[in-house]
């Protein structure tokens, strides 16, 4: 997703819109909501990994926000959660054009439903609003009340988690039908007028089955005119205009009879993007001189780096060397691994000779689960087929103090180590744009050396300042997280700091 805005979510009533560069560093004082905000991508992660009932799994197993109760921001005039996500062009259109897709969500019976859905595409909206017994009382396409073009369309709609599957939620079986015919009956009006008198039904069907929604009226309107509808057809066409009535009202029709697809390609590209989360929390698995041999999951690393030796152990030897050269570029020290029958046990090659993990400090043994996911988003691809056409969701890294116990020497070099995922997920993926970056690091820190040399990589010329963000919380004398974003400019440096960060 492009950007992403939190409302009546624990400490924010309003996040505002924060946009998801590249590289987005969240800095404030502790307890300032920059966790909660950068948390809500686990949350994403464990609802569709545990194939929730709920929209949202509030606990599970990468984090705990207790329950609905818990995240509803106290005092809030209006006790719903809402969620916008705005995804790129491309998610879910057959264009290039961006998308916004709006989920409130309310407590029934101790259970969390959405209670409205609205969605943004181009100049084109739409609008569900639920009832407590989970029927869609309002469906509107644009100023369309589809309720009116057909009532069979008013169906359960069971809340799944991340709105998978959408289409079957508001349309199981025939009642969609119902109102697909009652379109198509309004579309071949629009084709007898474009098409000679003497057109054959049979063409005039096939010319139905052939249109295709776009969101961006010039594509449609070319769309149209691609399409083999005979010499009256094409005269017809030249004579009008994309945004003229007569296609903006056939464009419109088929927005509401692809609305089910639609939906159901936001909810797929919510549920993948919740798949392509990897999280690595603040407090990471203490170093030990061996790990008994596990059949743990080498996918990707664990919150707490729990499996952080088998990862290891499970690389091929190219892939253990390269391993090895990233963290020794990274960082001045290399790594190997020591296995016996039961046992593995991590080595650090500082040059000088290869010591167990534990031997070497407290501060190397918090960082290398941030450095492994890092190094494993530069060779890993989305685990899922793509299907989203020119674009598909990019995997998202989470990490929270990844400083942790670390020298501020080595504070700077996660800096470099982020720019260069950065830099190598781009070289193998030339043609991509800044916004469509196959990969995206989300970062909560307390220090002040990563981002003085975040700042220090811009002014060099290493890190494009378009590709990092620093999104600022701090909290107003009412306990709300305020929340605002800058950037750096050309010489490296930030226009502001958050309030209490550099000072007491």
């Amino acid at each position: 997703m492009n950007s992403i805005r939190l409302q009546n979510f624990r400490s924010f009533r309003d996040t505002g819109t924060i946009e998801l560069r590249p590289l987005t560093i969240l800095v404030g004082a502790n307890s300032s909501g920059k966790s909660s905000f950068l948390r809500f991508f686990p949350l994403m992660k464990q609802t569709v990994e545990a194939f929730s009932s709920a929209p949202l799994l509030w606990n599970g197993r990468y984090v705990d926000f207790g329950d609905f109760a818990s995240i509803a921001h106290r005092g809030a005039k209006d006790p719903n959660v809402i969620l916008t996500f705005e995804l790129p062009g491309g998610a879910i259109a057959n264009d290039d054009t961006g998308s916004k897709l709006t989920l409130t969500l309310c407590e029934q019976d101790s259970k969390t439903r959405i209670s409205r859905l609205s969605l943004v595409l181009g100049e084109d909206t739409c609008e569900l609003n639920v009832d407590s017994s989970g029927q869609v009382q309002t469906f509107l396409a644009g100023k369309q009340n589809v309720l009116e073009l057909t009532p069979s369309v008013a169906s359960e709609f069971p809340n799944p988690p991340l709105l998978q599957p959408i289409a079957g939620s508001i349309s199981p079986g025939l009642q969609w039908d119902s109102l697909q015919l009652r379109v198509d009956q309004e579309l071949k009006k629009s084709i007898d007028d474009l098409t000679h008198a003497n057109t054959s039904a049979q063409s005039k069907d096939w010319l139905l089955q052939q249109l295709r929604y776009f969101a961006r009226p010039s594509s449609f309107h070319e769309h149209l005119k691609a399409l083999d509808g005979g010499k009256h057809w094409e005269r017809k066409l030249a004579g009008t205009a994309p945004t003229s009535p007569r296609i903006q009202r056939m464009r419109r029709l088929l927005f509401a009879k692809t609305i089910p697809n639609i939906l159901m390609q936001g909810s797929r590209w919510l549920t993948f993007t919740g798949q392509s989360v990897s999280y690595i929390a603040p407090f990471r698995k203490d170093p030990a001189r061996f790990d008994r041999k596990q059949e743990l999951s080498v996918l990707q690393i664990d919150p707490r780096g729990d499996n952080l030796a088998m990862f290891l152990l499970s690389l091929s030897k190219a892939d253990r060397e390269d391993f090895d050269q990233w963290t020794a570029q990274h960082f001045g020290f290399g790594i190997k691994i020591e296995s016996t029958v039961s046992h593995v046990s991590i080595l650090v090659d500082d040059g000088k000779g290869a010591f167990n993990l534990i031997d070497m400090g407290y501060g190397i043994s918090q960082v290398l689960p941030v450095i492994a996911q890092c190094w494993l988003g530069t060779k890993r691809r989305p685990f899922y087929k793509r299907g989203f056409g020119t674009s598909s969701p990019p995997i998202l890294t989470a990490i929270e103090q990844p400083e942790l116990h670390l020298h501020p020497r080595l504070q700077t070099n996660l800096a470099d180590l982020f720019v260069g995922v950065l830099n190598a997920t781009q070289a193998n993926n030339p043609t991509q744009s800044r916004l469509l970056s196959p990969t995206r690091l989300l970062i909560e820190t307390h220090s002040e050396p990563l981002i003085s040399r975040l700042g220090e990589l811009v002014s060099e010329g290493k890190l494009d300042r378009k590709d990092c963000s620093v999104v600022m919380f701090h909290k107003d004398d009412k306990g709300v997280t305020q929340v605002r974003s800058t950037e750096f400019d050309e010489d490296g440096m930030l226009s502001e700091w958050p309030p209490g960060f550099l000072s007491a």
